[in-house]
């Protein structure tokens, strides 16, 4: 194997997955040591090994919303109002930002196939959020 290759593409599936090598410790287990090891020296065991790749098979594939999240938003701005807060879920999936879900405090979020937990969030208004759902939807058509 040409040096530092498992190393690097553990970096590659971390970037490619938004994730970094905390993230990857703090999902595992693992010491950050062992962790950067296995990236900088290619040097890990078969236990390091098996636990990266059960991490990295549980990476989420993430898909975008259907069109009715539109429909949602639209529904909850007419309710509360379109400056209300709310948090919209993203993640990265091969090497794409994918704006997936959002939620209002206290209620269900909308539209995610994969758990919220596992996504990152940014705190914006519920029209912020119809715009963004709506420029991703018309640059997917």
């Amino acid at each position: 194997m040409t040096k530092n290759k498992a190393g690097n593409w553990v970096k590659e599936v971390l970037k490619d997955n938004g994730m970094t090598v905390d993230d990857l410790c703090s999902q595992t287990g693992l010491p950050k040591e062992k962790v950067m090891k296995l990236i900088e020296r290619d040097e890990a065991d078969e236990n390091t090994w098996n636990i990266v790749l059960t991490q990295f098979n549980t990476y989420p594939t993430i898909d975008y919303p259907n069109e009715m999240i539109l429909s949602d938003l639209e529904n909850d701005m007419n309710q509360v109002g379109p400056e209300a807060e709310c948090a919209v879920f993203y993640g990265v999936n091969d090497q794409q930002l994918i704006f997936t879900d959002y939620k209002l405090p206290g209620k269900e979020d909308h539209g995610a196939n994969e758990p919220i937990e596992r996504l990152s969030r940014l705190h914006i208004t519920l029209e912020e959020a119809y715009e963004l759902f709506e420029k991703q939807n018309a640059a997917l058509q």
